[in-house]
């Protein structure tokens, strides 16, 4: 990931490049569990898990393909080198994915049946689903991830 972000200043077009790693400890999940359970799916995991955040601030649109291809590259190698070591899981911190990923359907097929069950019930004209723009919509959930092989 180093060689990807390491451009000289004149050849850097982002302003701002920030790699986060956040932990994500068994004991969080434990803990859920015993207040009554997860919707996140993060139950299906017995060990420690971590949360990966890369963010990338530039200027001007026409850096915008380019900013991209350099998102994409990292998270290709990242996602290629995790799949080698058996270490990738398919959750997804929903605020941390990018419009490519699919993080509804990291949650799992149970935590998924859930979350619609409560759309139905909540929603049931589907008006967050249907009639409000943007975000990750339950009908799309499980599609899969652009890096997924």
């Amino acid at each position: 990931m180093k060689k990807e972000l390491d451009y000289s200043k004149t050849d850097a077009f982002y302003a701002y490049a920030s790699i986060q790693f956040q932990p994500l400890p068994r004991l969080f999940t434990e803990k859920s569990i015993a207040s009554g359970g997860n919707v996140l799916g993060l139950d299906r995991y017995q060990d420690d898990n971590v949360l990966f955040l890369l963010d990338l601030a530039w200027g001007d649109a026409q850096f915008d393909a380019k900013a991209r291809s350099l998102a994409d590259s990292v998270m290709g190698n990242l996602t290629s080198y995790l799949q080698e070591a058996r270490a990738l899981k398919d959750f997804q911190y929903i605020n941390y994915a990018y419009e490519s990923q699919d993080p509804l359907g990291g949650y799992g097929p149970a935590a998924l049946a859930k979350i619609k069950a409560a759309s139905r019930k909540y929603d049931a004209g589907q008006v967050f689903q249907k009639l409000v723009p943007g975000g990750f919509k339950l009908a799309d959930a499980g599609s899969g991830n652009e890096y997924d092989d």
